[in-house]
C-alpha cells in the first residue's frame, strides 16, 4: 500500500524491501491484521553502532508528528521488490568474495561465494548474481555450512522513493519547503547535508552544493 511505503521510507537510511515479512515478527502480525508496520534491520556484523537505528526511529517519530524538526539521512531510498535468498545445498566450507562490510552497499554482478570440500578444496557449489545489486545480508566467512544454511541475500532496486519531509526537487521546491519550515520552526540556522556514506558521488554532491549556494541561499539573504 502507498501509505505503508511512505511510513517505511520515513525511517530513512535503509533500502526499502517490499513484501518481506518474516513470520513471528510483531510487524508481520500487525500487517496481517490490517495495521501499518515495518521492520528496520540495522546493526550487527560489521556495523555495531546503533546510530542509524536511533536516527531512523527519530525520523519516523517526526513523520508521525510526535517530534518536530526535519528528517536526517538521504533524501531518496532504493525500493527493492526482488530479493533472492541464497542457501547452501551441501555441506562444506563457505567462502565469499563479498565482505560483511558491504552490507547495505551496491555490489557488482558475478560470484558472491562458493562452498568447498574441507578435505580437497574442490568447489562444490557457487552463488552468483547476473547484475549489480545491494547486499542485504551476509555471513562472516569462511564458515562451515550445512544444507539449508543461510549464505547471502541480495536486493535488486526496482525504483526509488522520496523520504517524507526531505528536501528534494528544484530550487523552487527547496525555497517553498524552507519557507514553510521557517514559518513553523523559526530556526536560527539550518544545516544541510548533501552526501551520505552510500552516496551520492562527490561530483553530484558538489553540484547540489552549488545549486543551494547560487539559487536557494540568496532568497533568504538579509
Amino acid at each position: 500500500m502507498p501509505g505503508d511505503l511512505e511510513l517505511t521510507s520515513s525511517f530513512g537510511y535503509l533500502p526499502v524491501v517490499v513484501g518481506f515479512r518474516p513470520g513471528g515478527q510483531i510487524s508481520a502480525t500487525a500487517v496481517e491484521r490490517g495495521l501499518s508496520g515495518f521492520l528496520p534491520e540495522f546493526g550487527g556484523a560489521s556495523r555495531p553502532s546503533p546510530a542509524a537505528g536511533v536516527e531512523g526511529s527519530l525520523n519516523t517519530l517526526r513523520y508521525r508528528g510526535h517530534l518536530g524538526g526535519s528528517p536526517t539521512g538521504p533524501p531518496r531510498l532504493p525500493v527493492i521488490r526482488e530479493r533472492p535468498l541464497f542457501l547452501a545445498s551441501t555441506s562444506g566450507i563457505l567462502q565469499s568474495s563479498v565482505s560483511t562490510d558491504s552490507v547495505g552497499s551496491e555490489i557488482p554482478a558475478g560470484r558472491l561465494g562458493w562452498i568447498t570440500s574441507p578435505a580437497t578444496g574442490e568447489v562444490w557449489e557457487e552463488f552468483e548474481i547476473d547484475r549489480p545489486g545491494i547486499l542485504l545480508m551476509a555471513v562472516t566467512t569462511p564458515t562451515i555450512v550445512n544444507p539449508g544454511d543461510f549464505a547471502f541475500m541480495v536486493g535488486f532496486p526496482h525504483d526509488e522513493v522520496e523520504v517524507p519531509g526531505a528536501l528534494v526537487g528544484s530550487p523552487a521546491t527547496w525555497i517553498e519547503m524552507l519557507e514553510e519550515w521557517k514559518e513553523i520552526l523559526d530556526p536560527e540556522e539550518i544545516i544541510i547535508r548533501l552526501r551520505y556514506f552510500h552516496g551520492p558521488g562527490l561530483e553530484t554532491a558538489l553540484e547540489g552544493q552549488q545549486m543551494v549556494a547560487s539559487e536557494v541561499m540568496p532568497h533568504f539573504a538579509g
